[in-house]
């Protein structure tokens, strides 16, 4: 199953999962299911959603590759892909980093949980260009986040979430859904800046 989220993840910034989720579970091969003993821990998130205890792991697996922390450049915008998950079931949490309004500086621009189904998640999203809110969903609080040469990474994370459908980004419920607070550290694995 950890080798299906493993699939299933990408995806979900594609929003396609709802229609390719079923298919991968039919054809997942035998030898991908087993690759978890590959995995290595890379990073972990520790911290509380609606006060409830929530404790989630990042890995990489260098013989599938697989890594749950990513780098992707598109258009000059660098953006840093962060997701942690509980193994083998949801939840899984991604959340996005891209450089500030500062040089240097990194801010959260999107937070997603997927905590029930692969149809709907808890969803925060602030994308700011030069001082202009392009767009706002929910409310993510101001962080300090540390990056630094080694691909090491660290931040608190605290943001009011609400209730999106995953595929099509529309708002579900208006209202606060959740709370989260906590914090993740890890490190980004060296082959995410050969690109």
């Amino acid at each position: 199953m950890v080798c299906f989220l493993k699939l299933v993840k990408p995806l979900i910034k594609l929003n396609i999962s709802a229609l390719i989720v079923p298919l991968l579970l039919t054809t997942m091969p035998s030898d991908a299911q087993n690759a978890v003993e590959d995995d290595a821990t890379i990073g972990s998130f520790e911290g509380r959603l609606n006060g409830e205890l929530l404790e989630l792991t990042s890995v990489y697996n260098e013989v599938q590759p697989y890594s749950d922390l990513t780098v992707n450049e598109t258009s000059g915008i660098i953006t840093y892909q962060i997701t942690s998950s509980i193994g083998e079931s949801l939840p899984i949490l991604q959340v996005a980093l891209q450089e500030g309004n500062v040089v240097g500086d990194l801010d959260i621009t999107s937070v997603t949980l997927i905590d029930k189904d692969y149809d709907t998640a808890l969803a925060a999203e602030h994308f700011e260009v030069n001082g202009v809110v392009l767009e706002r969903l929910g409310v993510i609080d101001d962080t300090v986040i540390t990056l630094e040469d080694d691909g090491t990474i660290m931040f608190l994370l605290s943001a009011d979430l609400i209730r999106i459908d995953l595929e099509t980004r529309e708002i579900l419920n208006d209202q606060v859904a959740a709370r989260i607070e906590g914090q993740y550290s890890g490190a980004f694995p060296f082959s995410e800046f050969d690109n």
